[in-house]
């Protein structure tokens, strides 16, 4: 049983089954139609849900016998159907089987195999695919990511950015697409078409990655950052963009990472929360709008899972 969200939509999966609410225009939630919820919905005839993860306007889900289904917005072929048609409800990829996990970006999407390869499809505007050009075109169906084998985790931007991380079985970082604010952590602001390792970033065991920041757990519960930083979202003290994975100071004993838009959160193995970045809207949950520059502490216990 486990929560997850999109950019406007929410879903809970419950014995293998979901609930989805909130914004429907592309039909995302999988209900069949084009109509907002303000509660909690279930998607009907969709049983034995493992994991659901939600781009922009498109959802994909893995099912218990490894297989993928995917519905809603479609016009980069982001759900991998072989068609630029939007879908009402829970289509089947036919090509798919043998899926861990996949991970969606605002108009892509990528699904690491039991094998340890990885496939991609969609818009490839910035190389985000992995296919080794920046090409403008769209690829429809899943196809193999050249040369990456041996992932242990995919993990995707969302937004305006459009950058990929294979986080590999040796605990090392393979990254490439946009890299406008050094999100890639490469050390500049070069595009890289193909997966490309990052330098000096060892023992990672979790990636978070943000509309353009990027968080990666450290095997010693530790946490490094990189990337845009405009409102804090590192965690480093100040706003300047870093080109590569830094410390962030005073934080351990990390159990899992959440990379929202321009903010950043982390559930510690005591079960708090921790917090910084972005606050306008009172998003972090420190009963003020006030944005954080260092990670704060949340007045909250007992802490299992994290969405944002």
């Amino acid at each position: 049983n486990f929560i997850a969200t999109g950019p406007y939509s929410s879903f809970v999966v419950k014995n293998g089954v979901i609930s989805a609410w909130g914004q429907n225009g592309n039909s995302q939630l999988g209900l069949g139609d084009e109509t907002n919820r303000k509660i909690p919905t279930v998607v009907g005839g969709l049983k034995n849900v493992r994991q659901l993860v939600s781009g922009r306007e498109h959802t994909l889900v893995i099912l218990t016998d490894g297989t993928v289904k995917a519905w809603g917005g479609n016009q980069s072929a982001q759900l991998g159907l072989g068609e630029t048609e939007n879908v009402m409800t829970p289509k089947t990829i036919s090509q798919l089987t043998g899926v861990k996990q996949i991970a969606a970006g605002n108009d892509y999407t990528f699904a690491l195999m039991e094998d340890g390869t990885v496939r991609a499809w969609g818009d490839n505007y910035y190389g985000q695919l992995g296919m080794g050009d920046y090409t403008n075109r769209i690829i429809t169906i899943p196809t193999v990511v050249p040369g990456l084998s041996g992932v242990k985790q995919v993990a995707l931007s969302y937004n305006s950015s459009r950058s990929a991380f294979a986080l590999m079985e040796d605990g090392t970082v393979k990254a490439w697409g946009d890299n406008e604010y050094g999100e890639l952590g490469l050390g500049d602001i070069s595009v890289a078409p193909s997966p490309t390792t990052i330098p000096g970033l060892r023992g990672v065991r979790q990636l978070a990655v943000g509309p353009a920041h990027t968080l990666a757990l450290m095997e010693d519960g530790t946490v490094k950052a990189w990337g845009f930083n405009y409102q804090g979202q590192l965690g480093l003290g100040n706003e300047n963009n870093i080109f590569t994975p830094t410390t962030i100071p005073g934080l351990s004993g990390v159990k899992q990472l959440i990379a929202g838009p321009n903010n950043s959160f982390a559930l510690m193995e005591d079960g708090t929360i921790k917090a910084w970045g972005k606050n306008e809207y009172g998003e972090l949950g420190l009963g003020d709008t006030t944005d954080r520059m260092t990670p704060t502490l949340i007045g909250i216990n007992g802490v299992r899972q994290l969405a944002a």
